[in-house]
């Protein structure tokens, strides 16, 4: 006679696969998430560590504090877009990397405001005066 196992759901159409847990909970973000988070980790170390006297001193410390909070901070707003979506791994995963994109962008244009020559000039310096005109 064919009798069914004690451990199986009665109210299940189809068996469960071997080692699968129905309550297992998901990693709300796409296996490739994993890219634009290494491209960020890298912008971070080419161009977010501080210029100046005692930069050498914390440059570590600043690296990884700046990836660690660009992750967090994006990991947080893509798993608000996971939850309002309805759970979608890849609207999630495509609102994490646009969330590293727009820090490593902010993380770029401080090296270039940083580099960038001052508006106004210093205080003591002259000015030559314009050529006469003939």
């Amino acid at each position: 006679m064919n009798r069914p196992s004690e451990d199986a759901d009665p109210f299940s159409l189809a068996p469960l696969p071997v080692g699968a847990d129905p309550n297992a909970k998901r990693w709300p973000l796409c296996w490739w998430a994993i890219f634009p988070a290494l491209l960020f980790i890298g912008v971070e170390v080419m161009f977010g560590v501080p210029k100046g006297e005692h930069s050498t001193d914390y440059n570590g410390a600043f690296i990884v504090g700046t990836c660690g909070i660009g992750l967090v901070f994006s990991l947080v707003l893509s798993w608000i877009a996971y939850q309002v979506t309805g759970r979608s791994r890849l609207a999630a995963t495509i609102v994490f990397s646009l969330a590293l994109g727009i820090v490593g962008v902010g993380t770029i244009g401080n090296r270039a405001v940083e580099h960038s020559e001052p508006a106004n000039p210093k205080a003591g310096t002259q000015l030559a005066a314009p050529a006469p005109r003939q």
